[in-house]
């Protein structure tokens, strides 16, 4: 009964979540919706964009680097304070904290050289200069994170990775 209450929190959660990067990506695109502006998240992300003029270079796009293994999908990168501010790779969370596994995303994101197109064809991923999480509060409030992705924090995420292939052995 407990482990049902749990599975159903998470998947609460990740709905929420699902919902608030729609949300997310249409306001860096400048496409919001009426339906979006009555998402608790959006006066957060509206907040953060404004405040932090943020200038979008890309949005949800998938990563990749091919040498080590691994691919995602980058929420946001953008010209923080002004179109000539430094790039800036953001991943929306909505949780209630930042945990250490999103500093390893954040690292494996800002080691991926690669991106795949609409097409399927691959390209150069967008150059960033500094990686955040961006925590999105239902009170319209945000927190900003500045994560180090450097060479040591990229080892982790990889160290991890070969603990996860190890045990997921077949």
């Amino acid at each position: 009964e407990e482990a049902t209450f749990r599975e159903l929190k998470k998947k609460d959660a990740a709905e929420r979540g699902s919902l608030a990067h729609e949300v997310a990506a249409r306001a860096a695109r400048g496409e919001t919706t009426k339906e979006d502006e009555a998402n608790p998240y959006h006066p957060a992300i509206a907040s953060f964009l404004a405040e932090r003029k943020a200038s979008t270079v890309a949005v949800e796009t998938v990563v990749l680097n091919k040498h080590y293994g691994y691919a995602g999908t980058v929420d946001l990168v953008a010209a923080l304070d002004g179109a000539e501010g430094k790039r800036w790779i953001i991943d929306w969370k909505t949780s209630a904290a930042v945990y250490p596994e999103y500093k390893l995303q954040l690292a494996a994101y800002a080691w991926a050289y690669e991106t795949v197109k609409a097409d399927g064809t691959i390209g150069t991923a967008p150059i960033s200069d500094k990686a955040a999480i961006v925590l999105l509060g239902k009170d319209g409030h945000y927190e900003f994170y500045e994560v180090d992705v450097g060479i040591l924090m990229l080892d982790n995420f990889l160290a991890v990775k070969r603990a996860w292939s190890f045990l997921n052995e077949r």
